[in-house]
């Protein structure tokens, strides 16, 4: 028997699916306050209003660190 099955192990469960998981993990870093927290209290630090739109400058920044958690999880993932 495959004990990975879940219905083996005795918890009747069965594996949700990727994609399930991975919705789970986007609502749940969307929602945590302490990701807000640091986007809204250390990302404005490095905006300047004389280079253009401060929202298109965070806006930037944002994308840039989740560029940068990407490779990181991916490599820790490998």
């Amino acid at each position: 028997t495959d004990v990975a099955d879940g219905a083996a192990s005795g918890t009747g469960r069965n594996f949700p699916g990727y994609m399930t998981l991975y919705r789970r993990g986007i609502v749940m870093n969307v929602t945590n306050p302490k990701v807000s927290l640091f986007f809204l209290a250390f990302l404005p630090q490095f905006c300047d209003p004389a280079r253009g739109s401060v929202a298109l400058q965070v806006l930037s920044l944002g994308v840039l660190f989740m560029l940068a958690t990407i490779v990181v999880f991916w490599t820790v993932a490998a």
